[in-house]
């Protein structure tokens, strides 16, 4: 027997249950039934068979935002928390005995049901509100502390945590509990759970990291496979809405690869089209001409308009009896297009006042040029858009900013400009239509990537300032509006409410407003900003006194007897604020030891106290117990992998870094010094592949390009050697060519192409290009030759070096293409003859040289007027030398010197032959050869 109605608990939509032709009443009165998937038979057809009256109410209160009331409706939550109880113990032990005495369908729905209210609960308590009251549900033994994995601190401002605790022994304790024609809607609601408890964590955790993975895997496959349910499968949008939060789980562990892959995926089941492109137009209200604006465009499928359009007939219905309500207009929601640019300021401030009291007002942009959006001179090619599909592009604006490498304009601009153009696109949506969490993710981002640019900081404070306060608004209508905003809450990014109002402090205390931030930070219960503003306002005694106080509070009447496990955690907590005050690491010690060594934030602190100052040694150990309890800590292994180079412990360094590599992929530095360990361990392969991996994702930084270089030609991988050359030359120019790396790469080809060459006889004497030559030798594309010729042509482009002309001359003269070897060794000379090279031994023998090597490229060109050169080069040579009282008692140029005479007596030999040969007429020499002869 399937169970296709359970899609309601999965689904962002909110119909009303309609079971034998009647419409079920919500609990402020009927609203227009919106189907999920048409036909309605499809779904609802013998649903009133299954159900029961008790399970088609709790199903129904879920959908509708009643979420405590389904709780207590249930006989699974009253079963654990009878009502008036005020604390739940042995809360997993209390769901196994209900779940082994309750196995009917219903109550395995009951089960889902009560899981799925849990989670929606606290998202509405701690991410989306509005506000709920604390004392709603009864609280556990050690409130949110019973919250704790791998013993990392729980936000202090986490809120209903029994409603989240409950949902983890349900769907994970339990999870055998449900029959397998549940699985997919059981591992979907499993995930969830997961994604909200990291939310309360500053740092990811081991335990949340591991299962989340699993569970997305599965739940991919399946939906991979075409396995999912059928309501899944047909709904337009369902499975897109199941790859975004998959996506969004892998990048909170740095999962990048499979991050992208699901954002694709969700992309490509939708259809939506986005295209990041430049448009003509003026940025600025005095802008005469017009510049290239980046803009970003996006139009749905039609089939997801459909679907999106028919779920807005229930909400505009809700919205619009809400806004009556407030005493505004219908429409009129805060979002607004603005007029044209000559009352744009007036106008926008006009609109941002929000009359419902549904959505968050958008702060003005209050510029006295720079207009709220670029004025463009035609329109962009976006259509219509749903919710789906705005997801799919705000999440990719928070995906590309992730990977954007710090310094890198362009792309933390892209990223911006996507964000932008969700928010621009929201005033030209109807009411119903608007998803409330993707707007205040949208807002909630643009404010924190325009914190830093001047124009734009007032808005970005003013902005954090409305959504901050935003969650503290009741209503008249709190359940329906609770579940208004989750509607897309799981695939928007949204940050919980804590993290904005830290986002808040944090602008106040960048704009100097320290009292107001100070205030916000003891709110969250945030100390280390509370230390660091109070210092800033010069209270640091004020601020170690009431630490005292909160310690003095928090300790046993007895020493070392504490009540429970969250007293000595709370202790150790305080001691750790102490210890930062103080700076001193006798108190980070003890925090540890009160802990009973479970607190990994004192180990850490103890151990970048030792970092800091240098004492490597010492604090590899204090890392090594921090990541002992929480062995996903990243700053921790690297920091740890760090102070093992330092120290030479190259296993233990080895070993820091891969795990920093395996926890985040896309560390560039990480990956380099992994590489720098595995060469001093002579591991040379895995060097290099460790490099690969660190040019992924530190592209311009040239140390690990002249790193992948080097390292590529101890392996004689001259293709690998050849992209590191040429990109080290594209960041650096001159400064990236080390003569002696040419060298050992030109003698290498040589090396590895001379075989080849032996094998194929040709005519030295066909005058041909080097590129026909080439394919006459069997060295064509692909070949270590043909790549590395390839590179040194791409490079001389950028740069002319003598090095550079010098591997070309030897190249061509390998293939027997002396024209060319003359012109680069031209080329290699001139470049060495700067300015006093006559002046200096070193200089005048590498010219010496040149001038060798070019007038054996001269005679093997069997040309008279090439010899004529060689002639004038070595008069030129031998005069600049002669007028050099610094090179008279070198006997290194004497002997080169005297070698290039020979070389030169031995051309115009060479010469005479051949014209003798092909011309009985000319019997003797041209004058100005006749005295060398």
């Amino acid at each position: 027997m399937g169970y296709p109605h359970i899609l309601f608990l999965i689904t962002a939509y909110r119909e009303i249950l309609i079971s034998d032709g009647e419409m079920a009443s919500g609990p402020e009165g009927s609203h227009a039934a919106l189907l999920l998937l048409p036909p309605s038979e499809f779904l609802f057809s013998g649903t009133s068979k299954i159900l029961n009256k008790k399970i088609k109410t709790i199903f129904h209160l879920v959908r509708t935002g009643a979420y405590l009331r389904a709780l207590q409706k249930s006989e699974l939550y009253q079963s654990i928390a009878p009502r008036g109880s005020t604390k739940v113990d042995n809360l997993q032990a209390k769901v196994k005995s209900w779940c082994d005495a309750n196995t009917s369908e219903d109550d395995k729905l009951e089960a889902l049901a009560v899981s799925a209210a849990c989670v929606r609960l606290f998202m509405q308590a701690n991410v989306t509100g509005p506000q709920v009251k604390d004392n709603i549900l009864p609280t556990l033994p050690s409130n949110i502390e019973d919250l704790v994995l791998s013993g990392e601190d729980v936000s202090p401002s986490t809120r209903l945590g029994l409603s989240l605790m409950l949902a983890r022994a349900i769907l994970v304790d339990n999870f055998s509990f449900f029959p397998s024609s549940l699985e997919f809607y059981v591992l979907w609601w499993s995930a969830r759970y997961a994604s909200l408890h990291q939310l309360v964590f500053k740092t990811n955790v081991a335990e949340l990291a591991e299962f989340s993975f699993e569970t997305w895997r599965k739940i991919c496959e399946i939906l991979d496979s075409k396995k999912a349910p059928k309501a899944v499968k047909d709904h337009p949008t369902l499975t897109a809405q199941a790859y975004l939060e998959a996506s969004q789980s892998h990048w909170t562990y740095y999962r990048t690869k499979l991050a992208n892959e699901a954002l694709d995926k969700a992309k490509k089941f939708t259809g939506v089209k986005l295209n990041a492109t430049g448009i003509m137009g003026k940025r600025t209200m005095f802008q005469q001409e017009s510049k290239v604006q980046l803009v970003v465009e996006i139009a749905s499928k039609p089939r997801t308009l459909q679907a999106d359009k028919k779920e807005s007939l229930v909400w505009k219905e809700i919205v619009d009896r809400h806004i009556k309500k407030a005493g505004g207009s219908e429409g009129k929601t805060g979002m607004e297009e603005s007029k044209p640019d000559s009352e744009v300021r007036k106008e926008e401030e006009k609109g941002e006042k929000d009359t419902s009291g549904l959505y968050p007002p958008v702060a003005p942009l209050n510029s006295d040029y720079l207009l709220n959006k670029p004025k463009l001179d035609k329109d962009s090619a976006s259509g219509d858009t749903c919710a789906v599909d705005r997801a799919i592009l705000l999440l990719q604006s928070v995906h590309k900013r992730k990977v954007t490498m710090l310094g890198d304009v362009i792309g933390n601009a892209e990223s911006l400009e996507y964000v932008r153009t969700v928010v621009n696109i929201l005033p030209k949506i109807p009411s119903g239509e608007r998803s409330w969490s993707i707007m205040v993710a949208s807002l909630y981002y643009r404010s924190m990537w325009e914190a830093g640019d001047r124009e734009y900081s007032t808005r970005s404070l003013a902005q954090l300032e409305n959504l901050s306060f935003l969650h503290e608004k009741n209503s008249e209508e709190d359940e329906i509006v609770a579940s208004f905003r989750q509607s897309t809450a799981y695939i928007s990014a949204l940050p919980p409410i804590w993290e904005l109002r830290a986002a808040l402090a944090d602008g106040y205390q960048k704009m100097n407003m320290l009292q107001s931030a100070l205030k916000e930070f003891t709110k969250l219960e945030s100390w280390p900003e509370v230390i660091r503003c109070s210092i800033l306002l010069g209270r640091k005694a004020k601020a170690e006194e009431l630490l005292q106080k909160e310690i003095k509070n928090h300790s046993p009447a007895e020493e070392g007897k504490y009540k429970n496990r969250a007293q000595k955690r709370m202790l150790a907590r305080l001691y750790c604020f102490l210890g930062m005050i103080r700076n001193d690491p006798a108190i980070f010690a003890k925090a540890w030891e009160i802990s009973g060594k479970s607190y990994p934030k004192a180990a850490r602190l103890l151990a970048a106290y030792h970092y800091n100052r240098k004492e490597y040694k010492e604090s590899i150990g204090h890392f090594r117990d921090a990541l002992a309890v929480n062995p996903v800590h990243i700053d921790s292994w690297y920091k740890q992998g760090v102070a093992a180079f330092e120290t030479e412990e190259w296993e233990t360094a080895k070993n820091a870094f891969s795990r920093v590599v395996s926890l985040d992929r896309d560390n560039g530095q990480a990956w380099n010094n992994l590489a720098a360990v595995h060469l001093h361990l002579k591991n040379h392969k895995e060097a290099l592949g460790a490099l690969e991996e660190a040019t992924k994702h530190k592209r311009r930084n040239w140390k690990i390009w002249e790193n992948y270089l080097t390292t590529a030609l101890h392996l004689k991988w001259i293709p690998q050697a050849c992209r590191g050359l040429s990109k080290s030359i594209e960041l650096r120019r001159r400064e990236a060519i080390n003569s002696e790396v040419i060298d050992l790469m030109t003698l290498e080809t040589i090396t590895q192409t001379l075989p080849i060459i032996k094998e194929k006889a040709m005519d030295k004497k066909v005058s041909t290009t080097t590129e026909e030559r080439v394919k006459q030798l069997g060295l064509g594309p692909g070949s270590v030759f043909q790549l590395y010729y390839t590179c040194l042509q791409k490079c001389t482009d950028l740069v002319s070096h003598p090095a550079l002309w010098k591997a070309r001359a030897e190249l061509s003269e390998l293939v027997f293409d002396y024209e060319s070897a003359v012109e680069f060794r031209e080329h290699h000379l001139k470049g060495l003859q700067v300015e006093g090279w006559e002046e200096k031994g070193e200089t005048a023998v590498d010219v010496l040289v040149a001038a060798i090597s070019l007038v054996a490229a001269y005679l093997k060109t069997n040309d008279a007027n090439h010899t004529t050169s060689a002639r004038l080069l070595v008069d030129s040579l031998e005069g600049r030398i002669s007028k050099s009282e610094n090179l008279e008692d070198l006997v290194e140029v004497r002997k080169l010197s005297a070698r290039l005479q020979d070389s030169i007596k031995s051309a115009v030999t060479t010469v005479t032959a051949t014209v003798e040969e092909n011309s009985e007429e000319q019997s003797t020499l041209p004058d100005y050869l006749a005295d060398w002869a």
